[in-house]
């Protein structure tokens, strides 16, 4: 298969979990990274081109909007960041395989500081070619809450999951859903009747 792996925000530990990562991630299937990063973190960026070699990594100035006072967190911001960075990266993500005419069989959002110690076994999924999209159990930290770490699915069902920075204002507040990763998540995935599978998978992150 071939896999798109789609790397939003900060690369910590992107040198020790690159073995990780092909090993359990990637396995023997066919991958190309794509990366939006925020300028301002002081991460090795080109020691990561060398070593990831992305397809597109975008570095440019982050331009987040105001949200409404009434939903405000204490880690707004880089809430904020997380989703504009997977917004963007998924943008140049599309914009490549539509100028290029390629197709991909699964696309992962996925944080590179996050360790697996397991493989996945991509084979127990039947209906990857459907709009169902896949996220580890457990990490849901609330009972409105499903884990933001990981998740893969096709390119439609993926890009409305990488899309919650366009539509924020419309998901805060639906169901208390606030400013969180997890909530975010969850609540994207509820209003957008998304099918949505959890599996097995022990991994960590490590910061």
């Amino acid at each position: 298969m071939r896999l798109a792996i789609l790397v939003a925000g900060r690369l910590l530990h992107f040198k020790e979990h690159y073995a990780n990562i092909m090993e359990k991630i990637v396995q023997e299937n066919t991958v190309d990274f794509f990366v939006s990063h925020s300028p301002e973190l002081n991460d090795n960026v080109e020691e990561f081109k060398e070593l990831y070699k992305p397809i597109t990594f975008n570095n440019e100035l982050l331009q987040i909007k105001e949200i409404n006072p009434n939903y405000r967190h204490p880690n707004e911001v880089n809430c904020k960041k997380m989703f504009y960075n997977r917004q963007r990266v998924f943008n140049d993500f599309k914009e490549y395989i539509t100028n290029n005419a390629l197709l991909y069989d699964i696309i992962i959002n996925y944080r590179i500081d996050t360790y697996s110690s397991d493989r996945i076994n991509y084979c127990q999924f039947t209906d990857l070619h459907t709009s169902t999209i896949y996220i580890p159990s457990g990490a849901d930290w609330s009972q409105i809450g499903t884990c933001d770490q990981m998740a893969f699915g096709n390119i439609d069902v993926m890009e409305r999951y990488m899309s919650i920075y366009n539509d924020i204002d419309h998901y805060l507040g639906v169901g208390g859903c606030r400013i969180t990763g997890e909530e975010l998540v969850y609540t994207c995935l509820k209003v957008n009747n998304i099918k949505t599978v959890r599996f097995a998978h022990e991994h960590m992150l490590k910061r």
